[in-house]
């Protein structure tokens, strides 16, 4: 669902996909292994979007 999301440029339902992944015990080489294949696939501007959106996420997480 996250490379879905991000490449159909859906950020607020990415974010939630994120939570719901780096929750459900997810670590961050494998999102960042999602959106390396996403900027090959979708192009760059899509996956330098969702890695913003990432790095938020996974930023919440830590200060949580």
């Amino acid at each position: 669902m996250i490379a879905m999301m991000a490449a159909a440029a859906h950020p607020n339902e990415l974010r939630v996909h994120l939570q719901g992944a780096v929750k459900n015990g997810c670590r961050a080489e494998e999102i960042q292994e999602v959106l390396l294949l996403l900027a090959m696939y979708c192009g760059i501007p899509s996956a330098n979007e969702a890695h913003r959106i990432a790095v938020d996420v996974l930023a919440e997480r830590q200060t949580t």
